[in-house]
């Protein structure tokens, strides 16, 4: 679709449209990021993160492996992102159980 080169006040609408999208996008990404992160506080507080953690970290590693195959191959950022998030996730438990164990 060609838009005239003189019509400023279709681009600026579609400029607007384009702007409050991204806003509600990066909104919502805010609000999940707050809820996560108030979800991983009280699970610490109530003393039941790392028996979260252990339960998740299969989760994130199953969900990028699967996201990764249903890309063809192609490597994208949330994958990689649930990739990260499984290592991490692992590596946090198997220090956990190596301090309860005494062994450092």
């Amino acid at each position: 679709m060609m838009l005239p080169a003189n019509d400023h006040h279709t681009i600026e609408t579609i400029m607007n449209i384009l702007l409050i999208r991204f806003g509600i996008i990066a909104a919502v990404v805010v609000v999940i990021a707050i809820a996560l992160f108030a979800l991983a506080l009280w699970l610490r507080r109530r003393g039941m993160l790392s028996n979260a953690s252990r339960r998740v970290a299969p989760l994130a590693r199953k969900a990028a492996e699967y996201r990764s195959r249903s890309r063809s191959g192609r490597s994208d950022l949330v994958s990689s992102g649930l990739a990260t998030l499984a290592t991490a996730l692992e590596s946090t438990n198997t220090r956990h159980t190596d301090d309860k164990n005494g062994s450092r």
